[in-house]
């Protein structure tokens, strides 16, 4: 309404002041000027009301605004702000992968040119006899990511559930290969570490991670017992404890399974609770994943290469199996 009386105002100035496109006569000149002047100030009081109005609204509309903004604003930035920090710590910790050590390459040479050092080797059988000979494995990794790699052997019996490992770690100098030595409980056969996958809990203000392995006993052909191992590389020695323990009983020809779970304490326990012991044992670590490239060679009918060339390149294939991601 105010714009509409506005215009409507102008228009009459224009009018009455002869700027609307028809001229006046002269007899009229003096009685038309003050006539225009006397309108030509109440438009300008017009304007005046209208336009001071105009500014005090967009000045409390401005305000208004202006609250409601911050208002709005003040608690999503702050929910931002820690979204941002968590993830990127998340992506710090996401994955770790031996590529990303930047002196990879001669640490391997390094380990490839002392194989003698940690390759098994068998003596050859007879001609005339037949024998299937041991498995052993081998595979590149850093299980207390320090950026100094190990090689790690395995050697599985003929029953295919005992082994014997051995943990080779690059020294601090990054001039020799030195054997890490293993302490697990005595009497206790030792894990069995040649898998594709397995749990890792992560402690990052202390540097240390414990991976899970069980380690499977045949004492009979219907009666098999299983150990859960917790095992962690700190300071140039692997250490072991058992974190759980399970027993499986058959009858029939295997119709008829029973299986018992327990604690480390050897306390009876569901499948359930057995299956969440690592959490239980680590409740305020990071829960990952471990992959680990293991190559193996069968007896005596695969030869170990002997240049230094060849088995580093064997060892690269199997440092590219690594890697430890976290949830």
């Amino acid at each position: 309404m105010r714009k509409k009386l506005l215009i409507t105002s102008l228009s009459m100035v224009l009018v009455m002041s002869g700027c609307s496109g028809t001229g006046g006569s002269g007899g009229n000149e003096q009685g038309t000027d003050s006539a225009t002047e006397a309108a030509t100030e109440a438009v300008t009081e017009e304007v005046t009301e209208v336009t001071t109005e105009a500014e005090t609204e967009t000045e409390e509309a401005t305000e208004a605004s202006a609250e409601k903004r911050t208002e709005a604003l003040v608690e999503p930035s702050t929910e931002i702000l820690n979204q941002e920090t968590t993830e990127d710590v998340e992506e710090t910790f996401e994955e770790y992968m031996l590529s990303g050590i930047e002196n990879l390459n001669d640490q391997l040479v390094l380990i490839a040119e002392n194989s003698d050092k940690w390759k098994i080797t068998y003596e050859a059988p007879e001609e005339e006899e037949v024998i299937e000979g041991p498995e052993w494995y081998y595979a590149i990794t850093d299980f207390d990511m320090n950026g100094r790699i190990e090689i790690v052997t395995s050697e599985i019996d003929g029953s295919g559930l005992n082994s014997t490992s051995k943990f080779y770690e690059v020294n601090k100098d990054f001039t020799a290969l030195e054997e890490v030595k293993w302490v697990f409980p005595e009497g206790d056969s030792e894990p069995n570490i040649t898998v594709n996958m397995a749990d890792v809990y992560m402690n990052k203000d202390k540097g240390v991670y414990y991976y899970l392995f069980d380690d499977a006993r045949n004492v009979s052909g219907e009666d098999i017992r299983e150990t859960l191992y917790s095992i962690c590389l700190k300071d140039g020695e692997v250490k072991s404890e058992v974190i759980g323990s399970s027993h499986m009983r058959s009858s029939n020809e295997g119709e008829n399974v029973q299986s018992e779970y327990m604690d480390k304490n050897g306390k009876t326990i569901t499948l359930d609770e057995y299956e969440e012991l690592g959490n239980k044992e680590y409740p305020n670590f990071t829960k990952g994943t471990l992959t680990l490239g293991w190559n193996n060679v069968d007896g005596f009918d695969t030869e170990f290469p002997e240049d230094a060339d060849s088995i580093r390149d064997i060892l690269e294939y199997s440092s590219t199996g690594f890697a430890v991601s976290f949830e």
